[in-house]
């Protein structure tokens, strides 16, 4: 198993990095995502695939779908 989450924009967080991740689905446009580090940074994305959602779940990252 990887320790590396590779995003398919090709972002990549090593797992400890990560303390989960919020999905929100866009209007229409896919999905966006909002990535909680543990150093108290996040990372806003605007394109966020599935396959990414699959990746970070079977990562074992926490990873939860939200609405605005």
């Amino acid at each position: 198993m990887s320790d590396l989450l590779n995003l398919t924009n090709g972002k990549i967080f090593p797992i400890s990095s990560i303390v989960e991740i919020d999905v929100y689905e866009s209007h229409g446009n896919g999905f966006r995502a909002k990535i909680w580090r543990t150093d108290g940074y996040e990372h806003l994305f605007t394109e966020w695939s599935i396959d990414d959602m699959k990746k970070a779940k079977e990562l074992g990252i926490k990873t939860t779908m939200k609405t605005d």
